[in-house]
């Protein structure tokens, strides 16, 4: 009896290594939460507020084929440097990102470890998980509902607070911080996911850029002076 062609051969030693290949590689995008993606804003996530308290800013989205209820949250795990004084803000109908009536509560819970502050002094701070409960909509009990459209919606900036005044954080300095999502899809299932994101320091202006503003504020004054002057 004779066996298989060469080429046939070849057909199942690459169907194999296919199959392999499967087995060892990752999803692009595994691990990643597809209901509400978290991503810092274009200006930067970390921006420093006085001696200096530190914002950590997160833009929030709702993906395509999802809707968030009354009671759906997203919490932000394990954050150093925040505990339960710590300062937040979430939309705002004037925002003109969510209907009037639509509200968030934030609720910042306390964990019992402690980490270190990774600026230049390296304190001991507490840690927090920050969540954001959505509590109400406009009309009341209707959803945040992002069903047939293919690009995911915007639910606007939520912020929290370092508790403290730490020490400076490197101009280049990012860290990530692990999410866990509770919300529902397009049928009114629940969705439970987790993602990660990453906050980094908010850039800089450069002197450059600096100079270039201010030069951009001076010259329509120089230039109205040169009006006055040749009218006289």
């Amino acid at each position: 009896m004779s066996g298989p062609s060469r080429s046939t051969g070849r057909a199942i030693a690459a169907v194999l290594c296919a199959a392999l290949a499967s087995c060892f590689t990752a999803p692009a995008h595994a691990g990643a939460a597809k209901s509400v993606i978290l991503i810092q804003p274009p200006a930067g996530g970390i921006t420093p507020k006085g001696d200096p308290f530190y914002d950590f800013t997160t833009n929030a989205f709702l993906g395509s084929g999802y809707q968030l209820l009354i009671g759906d949250y997203f919490t932000i795990e394990n954050v150093i440097g925040v505990n339960s004084t710590s300062l937040t803000s979430q939309p705002l109908p004037a925002s003109g990102l969510l209907p009037p009536g639509d509200h968030w509560t934030p609720d910042v819970v306390d964990l019992p470890a402690k980490a270190v502050w990774p600026g230049a002094a390296h304190e001991t701070v507490d840690t927090a998980d920050a969540t954001w409960y959505l509590t109400t909509t406009s009309p009341p009990g209707t959803a945040i509902a992002n069903l047939t459209n293919p690009n995911p919606l915007n639910l606007g900036l939520f912020t929290f607070q370092t508790y403290a005044d730490f020490s400076a954080l490197a101009a280049n300095f990012s860290i990530t911080f692990n999410y866990f999502v509770h919300a529902h899809d397009d049928l009114g299932n629940l969705v439970e996911e987790t993602g990660t994101v990453t906050y980094s320091m908010a850039p800089v202006p450069e002197p450059a850029s600096l100079a270039l503003l201010g030069l951009g504020v001076a010259l329509p004054v120089v230039a109205a002076r040169r009006r006055r002057a040749a009218a006289v």
